[in-house]
């Protein structure tokens, strides 16, 4: 029991040092319109971790339990941070669309490990994870294919140009896109064996603020 206690301790670290971190750059996260010079006049605060929210550092399960909804630390006082009305969630449209309109996406993974990123839309303000649970994934097409979750297999930074495609018949003024990425680094699996992607990982979010018309 000890040497196993002691090896999971030992794959949390591993995970904590080695985790993947992913930037939206298009549309951009609320954390990451001040390097987007078009967002210039509205003065966006500085985020320089812009690419690393992930839930205050705390693995999570498969479906995040204890972090923010836009990956802040869930003990922080709501709004946190990168939510509606806190620091970086100032209201700011990121993007003016229309429903069912197939849209440019940019995504940079700075430092990848494995696993998988998703984009799902709340259309309600401020954003809830209620609002996300059941959202259906939106697809994403690049050169490679079209996807409902990304694969991260590159070992080294990539980038991610490709579009993705809003709901039809989904209009809100202030909608809000999420990113989750859940790494794939080493754990222990419900059997008790040890694999990629298993037991606890590190979940990364970012979130930004459309508009969409009908």
């Amino acid at each position: 029991m000890q040497y196993k206690l002691s090896l999971i301790f030992i794959l949390g670290i591993i995970c904590s040092l080695s985790s993947g971190h992913i930037r939206l750059w298009e549309p951009p996260g609320r954390s990451t319109l001040w390097r987007d010079p078009r967002f210039a006049e509205f003065n966006p605060p500085m985020n320089t971790g812009d690419d690393g929210v992930y839930c205050g550092r705390i693995l999570q399960p498969p479906v995040p339990v204890n972090c923010g909804v836009c990956g802040d630390p869930f003990a922080d006082p709501v709004p946190r941070p990168n939510e509606h009305g806190g620091t970086y969630g100032n209201g700011i449209i990121a993007g003016r669309f229309r429903a069912g309109q197939e849209i440019q996406m940019i995504a940079e993974v700075t430092i990848p490990h494995n696993g998988s990123f998703h984009f799902q839309l709340c259309d309600e303000l401020p954003e809830s994870n209620d609002c996300f649970v059941g959202k259906p994934y939106l697809p994403i097409t690049t050169a490679e294919g079209t996807f409902f979750e990304f694969p991260v297999v590159d070992s080294r930074p990539f980038w991610v140009n490709g579009t993705m495609r809003l709901p039809p018949g989904v209009s809100c003024r202030n909608c809000v896109l999420r990113v989750n990425y859940r790494s794939g680094m080493m754990g222990e699996c419900d059997d008790g064996t040890n694999d990629y992607g298993c037991g606890l990982q590190q979940n990364f979010r970012m979130c930004a603020d459309l508009s969409i018309s009908l």
